[in-house]
């Protein structure tokens, strides 16, 4: 009979960590060497830090112990972070999870991941995995849970699917496209009829589109008499895969 794993989780709450002193440092790593700990969740880590929303400069103590506690311990580390405050002057064109980190978290993690709630009833968020700097970076995933209770479960079940679309905004727009083509199946259309019935732009239904061919969700081919050398779209022919959440061209969910 397989061990519980439920036997091996060992949870410290409200313990008063300040991994900004030496003394809780010490007492860390040798928690973690004793218990043998493989795997180390800091949730929220700026719980555990005074420096988590300020840049490297003042990162640096924290970071260099966390070098310290994987040396010393070969665990794994597992950071969680908050979102921050967007600014509120100008255009960020920073990396999403750059953005939301500070920038100094950012720069020290190796596979970055962001997590977003999608609009609807709670049950559906977004991955997206951010410049994984040894190993490719995996494409975005929609997470969909599903329990039998929202607030005391007794069982629950998480669904995934890749997604092309890198944000909430951009996985809206490949929804609302995808639904019109999976709903008139068989048909084609050019970017400039999709622009028209769906009320988008016609920049924001291209990117849709080269988003969901790259995924290999639409189909596309040269158009010929009166839609000669436009690029015609349909719906590909898969099997098995989910259906967007939009569900079909005429119902927004917002």
């Amino acid at each position: 009979m397989s061990e519980d794993p439920r036997a091996r989780l060992m949870v410290s709450v409200r313990q008063g960590w300040d991994l900004d002193s030496r003394v809780h440092q010490d007492r860390l790593i040798q928690m973690v060497q004793a218990q043998q700990i493989e795997v180390l969740i800091l949730d929220p880590i700026r719980s555990v830090t005074a420096t988590t929303d300020q840049a490297f400069s003042e990162l640096r103590p924290f970071v260099q112990f966390l070098r310290r506690l994987v040396r010393e311990t070969g665990v794994q580390l597992l950071l969680t972070h908050h979102d921050t405050k967007q600014r509120t002057t100008g255009t960020d064109k920073r990396r999403h999870p750059q953005r939301m980190s500070g920038g100094g978290l950012f720069s020290i993690v190796d596979a970055p991941i962001h997590l977003e709630k999608l609009p609807g009833d709670g049950s559906a968020s977004l991955l997206v995995p951010s410049d994984y700097k040894f190993s490719t970076t995996p494409p975005p995933v929609r997470l969909h849970l599903t329990t039998d209770d929202p607030k005391v479960a007794t069982w629950a079940r998480l669904r995934a699917a890749v997604v092309a679309a890198g944000s909430v905004l951009n996985l809206e727009q490949d929804d609302k496209v995808l639904a019109y083509l999976r709903e008139h199946r068989g048909q084609e259309f050019s970017g400039r009829q999709l622009k028209e019935e769906l009320n988008m732009g016609q920049a924001t239904v291209g990117a849709s589109l080269n988003r969901l061919f790259a995924a290999n969700l639409v189909e596309q081919r040269r158009g010929s008499g009166a839609e000669h050398n436009a690029l015609l779209w349909r719906a590909a022919n898969t099997v098995g895969l989910p259906a967007p959440s939009a569900t079909s061209s005429r119902s927004r969910r917002r």
